[in-house]
């Protein structure tokens, strides 16, 4: 005789999975005779199986990849000759993982401008959104985040520079869009070249570092209006440009003098720093001199530049002081010792001082200890 008992031996339990998962129902139908055979109704319609939902022999119900619109009510329903039984109905809650409706842009901005990264996303439940920077932290204090999830940035800064992470989450997964801000600036010395006297012949170092974003183009206009623009890694007759953007002149000639410009150019502006080179003549009639006690001794220095240098003498790098009286510093710059003693035996040093710099010359004095 057919029967079938009222009690599932197990009734389907809630569900709940996000979009893309899988979802499983278990049901073991009431005992009968004979076995009860187990269909499926979702909010009371038959559930048919295809490539996505399938009902295993024990009478499990599986639908993978789930979709929004699976959610509802499954009930189980056990069928045979006596008639049919159903399940208590088991909802399947499908929670929509975030998906982003806007997505962060990457902007260029200037410094103190006003800056927004947007971010919207959609979910079930509604997604969270928070945002992060990679390598470095948030301005505190310039930045919030509105209602809308974007990302308000104030008065931006050179350190606000970065990749900024908007991270959507909700109970069914998390998701990351990225954005990345830069922060143009205008070119800027870090180091100015310097007004520079050199004395003919030497070598003249004018050193000139920029910095600004994007990085500028460094480059030099010399002297002359006839001489070519300088830039980094290039030569030019005794001129030339290294690197770091330090500019060279070896062999100083008079018609170097002038003034030198270190110009950075980028979108933003351009910027110049000039610097005036003056070149000072030196010149020594007598080099190296060996004297005879009570000689007269002329150590010869004259320098020529624009303004005129003054003219220092040192004896053994201490300043000489025209305070002996054998001691006389001749208006052509010349240094004259009358009646030349032992003790004045020593290197004397000839310093040519202009406004913008100085150079010098040496020579030694030997005065031999054999008398006349």
């Amino acid at each position: 005789m057919a029967m079938i008992r009222d009690d599932f031996r197990e009734n389907p339990q809630p569900v709940t999975v996000a979009t893309g998962e899988t979802a499983t129902f278990r049901c073991t139908p009431p005992k009968g005779e004979p076995e009860p055979k187990v269909l499926w109704h979702k909010d009371g319609n038959p559930v048919n199986p295809d490539i996505r939902v399938s009902v295993s022999t024990d009478g499990h119900l599986s639908i993978s990849s789930v979709k929004v619109t699976d959610a509802g009510k499954y009930t189980c329903v056990a069928i045979n000759q006596a008639g049919e039984r159903e399940s208590t109905p088991a909802a399947l809650t499908v929670l929509e993982k975030p998906t982003f409706k806007e997505l962060p842009d990457d902007i260029q901005a200037n410094v103190e401008d006003t800056v927004e990264l947007k971010c919207r996303a959609s979910g079930d439940p509604t997604p969270n959104i928070q945002w992060k920077k990679e390598e470095g932290r948030i301005p505190f204090g310039r930045a919030r985040q509105l209602d809308d999830g974007t990302l308000r940035i104030e008065k931006v800064q050179v350190s606000d520079e970065g990749v900024y992470v908007c991270v959507a989450e909700n109970s069914a997964g998390t998701v990351e869009a990225v954005g990345r801000l830069s922060v143009q600036t205008q070119p800027s010395f870090l180091i100015s070249p310097k007004d520079l006297s050199v004395a003919k012949g030497r070598t003249a170092i004018l050193q000139c570092v920029v910095t600004g974003n994007p990085p500028p183009t460094l480059f030099w206009s010399l002297g002359s209006e006839h001489q070519p623009l300088l830039f980094p890694n290039q030569n030019h007759g005794h001129f030339s440009v290294s690197a770091d953007g330090t500019l060279r002149i070896t062999n100083v000639e008079y018609r170097d003098a002038g003034t030198y410009t270190c110009q950075a150019l980028s979108t933003m502006a351009s910027k110049k720093s000039p610097a005036v080179l003056t070149v000072i003549g030196m010149y020594n009639i007598h080099n190296n001199q060996t004297l005879e006690p009570k000689e007269t001794a002329l150590l010869t220095c004259q320098a020529e530049g624009q303004p005129t240098p003054s003219i220092r003498w040192y004896k053994d790098n201490k300043t000489i002081l025209a305070i002996d009286p054998r001691i006389t510093l001749l208006n052509s710059g010349t240094l004259q010792i009358s009646d030349v003693k032992l003790n004045d035996t020593g290197t004397y040093l000839c310093k040519a001082i202009s406004e913008t710099g100085e150079a010098d010359w040496s020579a030694t004095l030997t005065v031999s200890s054999k008398s006349e």
